[in-house]
């Protein structure tokens, strides 16, 4: 799961492009565009399995708006509900300028 949170100060809403990446070979397989309304969240649930991939990475990058936002993903254990620990591990994002 992929949690967008918009962090700046301001009522303000935000765009960002949510690029995801195959984890084997880098390449880009699609993309979503998110709105994130002033001091906001929202989370895109199973955000690999719409382009079939098991293992990526996601790139956030704001299109609108000039407030802060973060990022955070959640590694769920256990391939489909009630299977594993269903315990979540934390995944910060990285800025990169």
């Amino acid at each position: 799961n992929l949690a967008l949170v918009n962090a700046g100060p301001g009522l303000t809403g935000i765009s960002v492009r949510v690029d995801v990446y195959d984890g084997a070979t880098g390449a880009l397989a699609g993309g979503s565009d998110v709105t994130i309304p002033g001091r906001g969240w929202t989370q895109v649930n199973t955000v690999l399995a719409p382009f079939g991939l098991t293992k990526g990475f996601i790139r956030v990058t704001r299109t609108s708006g000039t407030e802060r936002f973060v990022a955070y993903g959640v590694v769920n254990d256990g391939a489909a509900p009630g299977a594993g620990t269903s315990d979540g591990s934390y995944v910060a994002m990285t800025v990169v300028r």
